[in-house]
């Protein structure tokens, strides 16, 4: 197994790697089994990870974790080991989709809705005409607590013979379900994206570059859905110095070597 580099910050280890070496570890993946998991944490998952047991219990189970945040490119640039760059979910889909093509990898999209599925492989054809898609399911609402849907969505993959899932549930459903069925899936990777298919199909508007770059996308994203997202940044505003506190005394104690 190739070793992880990684840097904690927040008690997660993120694996310190670019978008493109993000891009070949995935790949990697691809070609084993049982699946490996892929997740892309942002401060909305380190704020659930504190309250969520299933959820925390799931990011301990996973084989890669990349950065989607340029707060936590920031912070780590306290550490030995600094993240190079932000790698978010959304912005993993087109390469490895082509990354996938050239190696004669099949894909398969799982979440969101039919039409939000249909748009995004469309989109994905005509940039990569090449690209194998094994087959695509929209579970519908309740799906976290609903076994039996969970189950025969696990099915439906694995019956497909995808190589590489790309998982469109939001946080914490598609974490805990990757871990929870990753023996059943039968594909080598699953990439928990969120909203990724949603941008890639034009559902919602990306934020431009330079705000990307700079850690403003949150406040586009809030301008494009304030009722929706709103509430989420107040909470994550409000609960991040105390994120932080925890933080940096976890750092004091690593470098003291006191558990205290």
């Amino acid at each position: 197994m190739t070793a992880r580099n990684q840097v904690r910050l927040f008690g997660i280890d993120l694996d310190v790697l670019d978008l493109r070496g993000a891009v070949e570890r995935i790949m990697d993946f691809a070609g084993k089994r049982p699946a490996r998991i892929v997740v892309t944490p942002n401060l909305d998952h380190l704020l659930k990870l504190q309250s969520d047991a299933a959820f925390h219990a799931a990011y301990l189970e996973t084989d890669l974790v990349l950065a989607d945040g340029m707060p936590l490119v920031w912070l780590s640039r306290l550490e030995a080991t600094p993240l190079p760059e932000r790698v978010a979910g959304s912005e993993l889909i087109v390469p490895v989709c082509r990354e996938a093509a050239a190696r004669g990898r099949s894909v398969f999209f799982l979440g969101t809705t039919d039409a939000v599925l249909a748009e995004a492989e469309a989109r994905l054809r005509q940039e990569i005409p090449e690209i194998k898609v094994a087959g695509r399911h929209a579970p519908g609402f309740g799906f976290r607590e609903d076994d039996a849907a969970q189950k025969q969505a696990a099915e439906i993959v694995a019956a497909s013979g995808a190589d590489i899932l790309f998982l469109a549930l939001g946080a914490p459903t598609q974490e805990v379900f990757a871990v929870r069925y990753r023996d059943t899936i039968g594909c080598g990777v699953v990439l928990c994206i969120g909203a990724g298919l949603d941008f890639l199909a034009g559902r919602t508007s990306a934020a431009p570059v330079w705000m990307r770059r700079s850690g403003g996308e949150w406040i586009w994203r809030v301008l494009q859905e304030p009722a929706r997202l709103a509430p989420r940044y107040g909470r994550i505003l409000w609960r991040l110095p105390g994120l932080l506190g925890a933080h940096f005394s976890e750092r004091r104690a690593r470098r003291t070597g006191d558990p205290g």
